[in-house]
């Protein structure tokens, strides 16, 4: 498997949702549902599973608007979203190896670190709960 297709035009809350948004200022170019973290310099970058910081110690979302270094943005921390992507309802999802990437459970190899996004209600819709593991891929 490979990471997940996003079409950014389709990236949006999905109806009726109580989702988690935060006001942020990037650190770099961000597209809509990317998955993206806190940086020590306070902004939000594209999380990559391959370093600790990047993998989302501090804070793990998924971008739901774009923008460029210093533009402010708003993530998704929780609650439902449409990603804008085929998804395979039921399972769950993760930050991948590929900045800003979204993989599922099978494309995790041993050398990433484990950054949960959330688990998929629908073919359309993850349910975001993100929870920064701290270790490797077991």
């Amino acid at each position: 498997m490979a990471d997940i297709t996003v079409t950014a035009g389709n990236v949006a809350l999905a109806a009726g949702t109580t989702a988690t948004r935060k006001n942020v200022t990037w650190g770099e170019t961000v597209t809509q549902g990317q998955s993206v973290y806190l940086k020590s310099d306070g902004k939000w970058w594209k999380a990559d599973a391959n370093a600790t910081e990047s993998a989302g110690s501090a804070g793990l979302g998924v971008a739901l608007t774009k923008g460029s270094a210093d533009d402010p943005g708003i993530v998704v921390t929780g609650g439902s979203m449409n990603l804008g992507a085929t998804l395979t309802a039921g399972a769950p999802y993760f930050v991948s190896s590929t900045a800003g990437g979204i993989c599922p459970a099978a494309d995790l190899s041993t050398t990433e670190y484990t950054s949960y996004l959330g688990s998929a209600t629908s073919t359309s819709v993850i349910n975001l709960g993100p929870h920064y593991s701290g270790g490797l891929t077991p």
